[in-house]
C-alpha cells in the first residue's frame, strides 16, 4: 500500500538521516528532503551518493504514491543538486480492479 506524501517524506528523512550518519545533515523542507554533505564528500562521491539514495528509498519505501524531490548540497554552499524520486508504476496499478 502506497503512503501518504507527508508519511513518505517523513519516513524518507528518518532512514536518509540513518543512511548518512555523522556524514550528512537531512532536513525535511517543503516539498523536498534537503541533505548536506561535506564539500570534499560532494566533489569526490556525488554520483555514489545519488545511487545510495535511490537504493535506500526503492528498497524501503518501494510503492510511492507522489514523487518526492530530494535536494543534495554541500555545506560550503557552491554545489547543489535536486533530483526527483519517480512515484512508483504500482502504486497506479494496485487502484485497478479487474
Amino acid at each position: 500500500m502506497a503512503i501518504t506524501q507527508r508519511n513518505l517524506k517523513a519516513k524518507v528523512t528518518q532512514l536518509l538521516a540513518d543512511e548518512f550518519g555523522e556524514s550528512g545533515k537531512v532536513t525535511p523542507a517543503g516539498d523536498q528532503v534537503i541533505i548536506v554533505i561535506s564539500r570534499a564528500d560532494y566533489e569526490q562521491r556525488h554520483g555514489e551518493i545519488l545511487q545510495q539514495i535511490q537504493r535506500a528509498i526503492d528498497k524501503n519505501c518501494p510503492v510511492r504514491s507522489e514523487h518526492l524531490f530530494i535536494l543534495v548540497r554541500d555545506d560550503a554552499g557552491i554545489y547543489e543538486n535536486r533530483v526527483k524520486i519517480w512515484k512508483s508504476v504500482l502504486s497506479g496499478a494496485a487502484k485497478i480492479k479487474l
